[in-house]
């Protein structure tokens, strides 16, 4: 297969806990098993001779790529639609962030919208 037909998949993995469930399972055994396929791994560039070492594969590329942080904006949005979902999870978190911070009028304001989302 020619170099332009070779297929690429790309994956980012920021997290530890992410990368040890990708690298030491069946799927990543499989993927590299297949020379016609090539893994574009994007890694916090601290961490690239760890995986270069580590995970040495003739169809593994790992790209250094530093995540730079989420605009206020983004962050608002995240914020936004975590608190609108009316779960058990998310009423505990915002108990937790509640007794954690001590900032009770964010608190009613994220109650108020979470009861005002619900169908």
């Amino acid at each position: 297969m020619n170099q332009n037909q070779q297929k690429k998949i790309f994956l980012p993995i920021y997290n530890g806990t992410r990368a040890r469930n990708f690298f030491r399972n069946d799927t990543y055994r499989e993927l590299i098993k297949d020379r016609a396929l090539t893994l574009v791994v994007a890694i916090p560039s601290v961490k690239l001779d760890f995986y270069t070492k580590e995970f040495r594969e003739p169809n593994v590329i790992f790209e250094p790529f530093d995540v730079k942080g989420e605009s206020w904006f983004g962050r608002f949005l995240a914020e936004l639609a975590f608190n609108l979902f009316d779960t058990k999870t998310v009423r505990l978190k915002q108990r937790l962030e509640y007794y954690r911070y001590k900032n009770y009028p964010r608190f009613l304001l994220v109650r108020a919208l979470n009861i005002a989302a619900r169908p």
